[in-house]
């Protein structure tokens, strides 16, 4: 028997290669397994997303677009929605909401807190659910108004655009004094203005890039007697020095590319003891000054790339022409959220509110800042909001002495998360305002024409915030503003209600996009805010 030497020097050499290949199979399994797991994560989370878009945006944007519709004078059976080429946003856009025919009394014309739209909603859709929120902008302060072709129009703009800001957060640390909003407002008009953008970045030629500019200037020139606004634009431009020209935002969340506005400031946020700090979202708006009304040929020359014969990339004016499509064919099948050809209708209807601040719906801040306090001493802003905030003794009687409906209630309980929401107060016409205490005893003609000539009882322009979820089974909601975890979506529209021949239509300003914050609504009076009992059903 041959034995073999031994060699100490390699002992335990099997075992170390088996635990390496141990390993090896181990860390492909394992990169596998992640692989695997990442990708199927990645496809769930597209599903849901797909999932989330579709329940948002063909369900319950449906359903909050059909309350809007409800809520406008004259019904809105067989509504359809107009699609959104061609809007013009212009200044000085206040139209007459009174045309085609006498105001009533009885508050259908108004919009007002007690309305649907104006109370959050929730669409169970499976597992899913839809929560809504609309919001007025008719409410916010339109900020390309500090660009008004007529300067004391536009300094008086400009005093209310910092007055706002510095009302904005008064009870809180953050507060925003008149030094720093003096300096956001600068800052605005310098991008706005574009003579300090970096070059390099993108400028998309806009349809306001020159003309405000030239209609500012034959606005004021016109001012002028013995002045006329046809013998040439050198003229104006010469008599009024505005030759600069003015980049206008497309949507009001581009403030976030000023310096001084930062995401606390622009977006609301939740605080401690149930209180929300107002952010810019809430009280500024640039959609309300907007109107139909196409560029002439001579002004998309001077642009430089538009086309007489082209007005669909810049405007939709009152000589849109017939598809030529039978309108009970187009009309077959329409709905709130799928745009639809025809335009002449709507073409039609009263202006535009424009830039009047809804006094039912707006943010006190707003109010607040309207007029100086030596013209509006802060009284009558506070019996203002006393005045929408307290019960409608009249119709809650009325509501009580009603047959209420099961499936209505049932109803009500799975949208609005209650049986009946409580009637308050409000403003149903401007003559109103005369139940205010000492509206008439205490504020002379001057005064109270000076702040009814800024506000109205109307809304027509909204912001429709939509957020999808997919809540965890048994959790419960303990705190006002508190959400769920798991996956949320959050989309936006801005929407123009129009009175068509069949009803109400919509006019999409901005197309569904996604947004980063929950909205809520913020209570006038936030230390009176009672404690938060979840719904017991």
């Amino acid at each position: 028997m041959i034995r073999r030497p031994v060699r100490p020097r390699e002992g335990g050499v099997i075992l170390l290669l088996t635990l390496f290949v141990i390993l090896i199979t181990y860390a492909l399994v394992a990169q596998l397994t992640i692989g695997t797991s990442v990708s199927y994560r990645v496809a769930e989370n597209s599903a849901d997303r797909i999932r989330m878009t579709r329940a948002a945006t063909d369900v319950s944007a449906e359903e909050l677009l059909r309350m809007l519709a409800d809520d406008m004078p004259g019904g809105a059976e067989d509504e359809a929605v107009a699609g959104a080429d061609g809007l013009v946003s212009g200044l000085g856009g206040q139209g007459d909401p009174g045309e085609g025919g006498e105001e009533e009394d009885d508050g259908s014309n108004s919009d007002s807190r007690n309305d649907d739209w104006w109370r959050p909603t929730r669409f169970p859709i499976g597992e899913m659910e839809v929560h809504g929120f609309v919001q007025d902008e008719n409410s916010k302060f339109n900020i390309l108004s500090v660009f008004h072709p007529d300067q004391e129009v536009r300094e008086q703009n400009r005093e209310r655009f910092v007055r706002i800001l510095d009302f904005l957060r008064e009870d809180f640390e953050d507060d925003l004094d008149t030094r720093e909003s003096e300096r956001i407002l600068e800052e605005f008009i310098e991008w706005c203005e574009g003579d300090l953008r970096d070059l390099e970045y993108p400028l998309p030629q806009r349809h306001s890039t020159l003309l405000l500019a030239q209609l500012a200037s034959e606005a004021e020139l016109a001012s002028r007697p013995g002045n006329d606004t046809e013998s040439g634009g050198g003229d104006a431009e010469q008599a009024t020095g505005l030759t600069q020209e003015l980049y206008l935002p497309y949507s009001l969340e581009e403030m976030l590319l000023l310096e001084s506005v930062t995401e606390e400031v622009f977006y609301d946020e939740v605080r401690t003891r149930d209180r929300i700090a107002p952010g810019i979202e809430t009280v500024f708006t640039i959609y309300t000054t907007i109107n139909f009304d196409p560029p002439s040929a001579d002004e998309l020359n001077e642009v430089g790339d538009g086309s007489a014969n082209d007005l669909s990339d810049v405007g939709a004016g009152a000589d849109v022409q017939d598809s030529g499509e039978d309108e009970s064919e187009t009309d077959e099948g329409s709905s709130l959220t799928a745009p639809v050809g025809g335009l002449d209708d709507i073409l039609e209807a009263p202006a535009a509110i424009g830039e009047l601040i809804n006094v039912n719906t707006a943010h006190p801040s707003v109010i607040k800042g309207m007029l100086r306090t030596d013209q509006f001493p802060s009284f009558f802003v506070e019996q203002i909001l006393r005045y929408r905030n307290e019960v409608d003794e009249e119709t809650l009687a009325e509501q009580e002495g009603e047959d209420r409906d099961f499936n209505l209630v049932e109803l009500q309980r799975a949208i609005f998360r209650e049986d009946e929401k409580v009637p308050t107060r409000y403003f149903r016409n401007l003559e109103d305002l005369t139940n205010i205490e000492g509206w008439e005893d205490r504020l002379e003609a001057e005064q109270r024409e000076a702040f009814e000539a800024l506000i109205g009882v109307q809304s027509d322009i909204f912001s429709v915030y939509l957020w999808c979820r997919l809540p965890d089974e048994g959790w419960e909601q303990e705190n006002h503003y508190e959400e769920p975890p798991g996956p949320v979506l959050r989309l936006k529209a801005v929407v123009w209600r129009r009175q068509g021949e069949d009803g109400a239509k919509f006019v999409f300003i901005e197309p569904w996009h996604e947004v980063s914050r929950t909205r809520w609504r913020i209570p006038d009076f936030q230390d009176e805010l009672g404690a938060y009992f979840p719904p017991d059903y």
